[in-house]
């Protein structure tokens, strides 16, 4: 049988619980990895598909909460709570012949690097999304790298002004002092797979940036009389329009190049209706009385080789199209008093996953972890094809405006080569998005608004 997809998270282990005033401390990324790599030697034949950062909630006495539940809810006393990075990798496993043949000594090992930006709030010099993605291309074309690169990934760290204050390899992250102004800096982070007995290999990487379009509703407020934009929902391209572009770009890219992962990240747009996916630092500003509005966007990393003596393989007739599916967990029954999660649990999300891999053999790509808004904002009405999203806030007599607490709801999206109908008779929930076939539909051609 077809092997399927399994996941596997790697978490720092916490090295001193919180206490009033302090938050606890956490193994460093360096120690994650170590983690990842003592798994990866002991479980030979598995191969890595993917890799990607994953942000936790944790408590004061450093343990992680609800790890097991696939919804939590985002109180709004928790602005300023703790956070930490982990490691979660999405992982072939080996099937029966594989187990028996494989040997320890032949296991695969994973690394990483980071590319920090030049930047900041006194810096001349100020460094864009694409300018990093060229930083790395320039240091992956000038050495030999022993191995081939899993994931790309742009890591956002709030409350940081200067370059040389960023600590990429602190697991750690807490909200700025400041809740009201808060500093973000952004940075790469580079997941690769060590090779034995590799060559080496010089690749090029490229980035590109989608994002949807929005129609804005213009009216004056009452503030003063000065007019404001405001983002009327019903207008935001859905998900599946954004991919018809990246489907339409990919037609254009070079002949031997490939997509290392795909993934969806979000920005703020502000009161004129302006929004910034490209700056290595920002500051972004708490407004509670209007509410946050956030963008969200699809990025993409490729590679391309750059060797003299391998030709580019053949050029296929027809470019098999770039679709997802949406695994999201379906709604139990739960009673409103038990604490419980509403939903089904990780376990059963990820054993569906993995069947409906095995059954319709799809050629993955990537695969991304997504926390949507379950029962408020637009996602009530456009589920997981949602855009854009809004944070509401309330005012409280002694604290002033305060976020309203949340429901979210944790999703997988899977990115694919190729189109894949439902296997006959495999049960899929009616909360999962399938949105495969949305994705194909391409535009009649691709406006340079769209691909940034």
């Amino acid at each position: 049988m077809p092997s399927g997809l399994m996941q596997q998270d790697f978490i720092p282990e916490c090295t001193e619980p919180g206490s009033f005033g302090y938050n606890p401390s956490f193994e460093r990324l360096n120690a994650v990895v170590a983690k990842a790599n003592f798994f990866l030697a002991h479980n030979p034949g598995v191969a890595i598909v993917s890799c990607e950062t994953i942000r936790h909630r944790v408590e004061k006495d450093g343990q992680l909460k609800k790890p097991s539940n696939l919804s939590f809810t985002q109180y709004g006393s928790e602005i300023t709570g703790c956070y930490v990075d982990g490691l979660r990798m999405w992982l072939t496993p080996p099937d029966t012949r594989e187990k028996s043949t494989a040997k320890e000594g032949n296991a695969i090992q994973i690394e990483y690097f980071h590319v920090l930006p030049q930047c900041g709030k006194e810096s001349a010099v100020q460094d864009t999304m694409n300018t990093l993605t060229t930083k790395l291309s320039n240091q992956l074309s000038s050495r030999q790298l022993q191995g081939r690169l899993l994931a790309v990934e742009a890591i956002d760290v709030r409350g940081v002004k200067q370059p040389e204050l960023l600590d990429a390899e602190a697991a750690t992250l807490t909200a700025a002092e400041n809740p009201h102004s808060n500093s973000v800096m952004t940075f790469l982070r580079v997941w690769w797979q060590r090779e034995q007995g590799s060559s080496g290999s010089r690749f090029s990487v490229g980035m590109a940036t989608f994002v949807p379009e929005l129609n804005l509703d213009t009216h004056e407020t009452f503030i003063g009389g000065k007019e404001y934009k405001h983002l009327n929902r019903s207008n935001v391209e859905q998900y599946s329009k954004v991919m018809a572009y990246v489907n339409s770009w990919r037609e254009q890219m070079p002949q031997n190049s490939q997509i290392l992962n795909i993934k969806t990240y979000s920005t703020r747009i502000e009161k004129d209706g302006s929004f910034d996916c490209h700056s290595t630092y920002k500051k972004v500003f708490r407004e509670p009385k209007w509410g946050h509005r956030h963008l969200r966007f699809i990025r993409i990393f490729f590679v391309t080789p750059i060797s003299e003596e391998d030709p580019p393989p053949p050029y296929p007739f027809a470019i098999p199209p770039l679709t997802y599916k949406v695994f999201q967990p379906e709604a139990v029954k739960k009673s409103f008093f038990s604490g419980k999660s509403p939903f089904e649990s990780k376990a059963i999300l990820l054993e569906k996953l993995d069947r409906w891999i095995r059954l319709t053999e799809a050629k993955v790509i990537s695969v991304e972890t997504v926390a949507y808004k379950a029962f408020t904002g637009e996602e009530t009405e456009f589920g997981t094809e949602n855009m854009c999203t809004k944070d509401s806030y309330h005012h409280e007599k002694n604290r002033g405006y305060v976020p309203d607490d949340e429901k979210y709801v944790i999703v997988y999206r899977v990115f694919m080569e190729g189109t894949y109908p439902d296997p006959p008779g495999f049960d899929t929930p009616s909360a999962v998005d399938d949105s495969q076939h949305a994705a194909e539909e391409k535009p009649s051609d691709c406006p340079s608004a769209k691909y940034m």
